[in-house]
This record gives structure tokens, sequence and C-alpha cells, in this order.
């Protein structure tokens, strides 16, 4: 279309000055005729609709290609989704796992994905979580995308023979039979159905499997700590660092993130800005009282405006054994220059923790 404009406007031009010289040049024009306003209007005009023509051809083009690009991405996450073959189904909205094992097999294919393909995942299978229910936000601090994404709109799950039912608000985990409910008489009489409580901080699947109590003390409890780069010297501009870990009763997670805040420049002022965080190999372990492991080959970097995010550990167990240390970064070729590098490290029943 722009194209089209340019070419009206070059044209307009030459009339304009055709116009200017038209007295002295009548008689040429009479024999040649070429150069008559008229004519060149006629061309200018036949030109512009030819370029806009073009133009639009090729924007149609361009949206059509993005539009397939888009296709092909969509048939390819779901085929990919088809191939890792989750053990799972929905029934009433609500994901059915039938063990723990599967149940740990879906976390673990969803944190490979990325969260940013949640909602084609959902969609594949037809599922409506509560990661996008209102209440959702009033809650995020004390979950994350992947597990709400697993809970239904009324933060429900089925695994194995048993329906759980999180309240975010009291930090409590509700357990009731999932394919029957077994009705008990109670002292006036009436009948109630079977529900356990439990809190957050119960390793559930093992007080499930062991059908008793547990002993909370042999147990890691939350870990949160966090700092922040800051940018400009400006207050409202920075980089914030957090490296958690937390309990929801069935799901436990450790997270390193790092989250650009800008509220004095605008975020593309910092073009330049290079961030990340890596740890190093063989320093950072973790046990909970099935399985171990490490820490190690975590190296993110992002030099876009956006965030960083990873879940090391995502599991159904809870920790009995942390240490984590990682180091962020962050260069900006701003002006002036800025370099910053930090080590945040959370540890429980590990060598040099407290507690």
């Amino acid at each position: 279309m722009y194209k089209g404009i340019a070419v009206f406007w070059y044209c307009y031009s030459k009339l304009k000055l055709s116009k200017t010289g038209y007295a002295q040049k009548r008689k040429i024009m009479k024999k040649t005729n070429k150069n008559s306003p008229r004519r060149t209007l006629l061309l200018c005009g036949y030109l512009t609709f030819l370029g806009s023509v073009l133009f639009m051809g090729s924007c149609s083009r361009q949206t059509d290609d993005l539009t397939q690009n888009q296709t092909i991405l969509v048939n390819s996450f779901d085929e990919i989704i088809s191939k890792a073959a989750i053990p799972m189904s929905v029934k009433d909205n609500t994901l059915v796992f039938s063990s723990e094992e599967n149940f740990q097999k879906c976390i673990d294919f969803l944190n490979s994905v990325g969260d940013e393909n949640f909602d084609e995942w959902e969609n594949h299978y037809g599922f409506n979580s509560f990661r996008r229910s209102p209440s959702f936000k009033n809650v995020n601090e004390k979950t994350d995308n992947l597990f709400a994404t697993l809970l239904n709109c009324n933060s429900e799950i089925i695994i194995g023979a048993n329906k759980f039912t999180i309240d975010f608000n009291k930090e409590k985990v509700y357990v009731s039979y999932a394919n029957e409910i077994i009705d008990t008489k109670s002292e006036a009489g009436t009948s109630a159905s079977i529900t356990t409580e439990y809190d957050f901080t119960d390793d559930i699947f093992s007080i499930i499997e062991k059908g008793g109590a547990e002993t909370k003390g042999t147990y890691c409890g939350g870990r949160d700590i966090a700092s922040s780069f800051p940018l400009f010297g400006w207050p409202g501009d920075y980089i914030w660092l957090r490296v958690r870990y937390y309990t929801i009763g069935i799901y436990n997670t450790v997270t390193i993130r790092m989250e650009q805040v800008f509220t004095f420049w605008d975020m593309y002022i910092y073009s330049n800005l290079v961030m990340g965080f890596h740890t190093n190999t063989g320093e950072s372990t973790w046990a909970n009282n099935v399985t171990s492991g490490t820490f190690d080959g975590i190296d993110e970097e992002r030099s876009t405006p956006g965030d960083l995010e990873v879940r090391p550990y995502a599991r159904t167990r809870r920790l009995t054994y942390l240490y984590l240390n990682s180091d962020f970064y962050a260069s900006c070729d701003c002006a002036p220059f800025y370099n910053y590098a930090l080590s945040l490290s959370i540890c429980c029943h590990s060598p040099g923790c407290d507690h």
C-alpha cells in the first residue's frame, strides 16, 4: 500500500511540473500528446492501483504463510502429545490418573514442554484447568502454572482411588474416595462421606502408602530466598532473583526465577540486556524418601525482554535433603555499562544448614 502511495506522489509531482510548463510546450504536446496532464493522471492512477494490488497480494500471502505455520506448530504439538501417550483420561472436566506414577509422568511431560504450551495441551484434551479460572490469580504465590494446569476449575484431581481437592486459602488438601462414596453413620444418625484432611506440609502419598502418620521433622520445610539487580540505579527498574522450594501436599517443586521489572523506563530501553543463571556440576543435590538426584546441567540465558524460570524439581514427594546453589548474572551495554553476578542458595539437612 505504501509503495502505491509513493508512486502516486511521484506521478502527482510530475503532473504539477507538466502543468507549469504547459503553455510553453503546447505545440509539442499537440504533436506527441505524451506529456498531457490527463494522460499522466491516468497513468498515475493505474500505477497506484497496481502497486496497491501487488502489496495486498504480498500481505495476503504473508498472512496465509503465518496461518499455515501456526497450524503446523499446533499439529506438531498434537503429535508430540500423542506420541508421549500420557496414561490419563478426562472425566467431567477432571484429570484422572490410575496411579501416582502416571501422575508423575504427566508432571514430567508438562515440565519438559514449557509453560507456553500449556494452553495447547489443555485444548488437545478439551480440558479447562484451574490455571484459566479467575481464582488462580488470587493464589498464584501458593502454586505455579504447572500444578494449576493439572487441577480442574474447582481445584480437584483424581489419582488412583482418591479425589484430591486443594484449598489454597486454608493450605489444606482434602482426600476422599473418587469412584464411590462410602457412607458412615454419625452419632446423629445421618450419613457422612469419609474425607481426610491434610496440610500442605504433609507428604500425602507417603502417608497413604504407609497407612499412617509421618514424622514431619525428617522432611524439608519451605525455602524462599530472593534478591535483585538494579538497573540504571532507578529504584523502579530491576531484575528480581528468586530460588524457592514449596509444598502442596501432592506436588512439591523447586523453582529458579529471574523477572524483569520496569516501572521507570520502558523495557526496550534495555535492548542490550543479557541475563541468566546456571548451576555447577556436582555441587547441588536433592533427595526424597524414594529417590535422589542432582541439579546439574541448569544453564539458562535470555537476551530479549522477558523472564526466565525453570523447575529443576517438580515431584509428588517432599524433599528430605536439599542443597541448591544458583549463580545469577546480568549485563547491559547501556549508559553506563552494568555487569552483575550473585549466588543464591537454599538448603535443608545438608552440611552448613542451620535447619
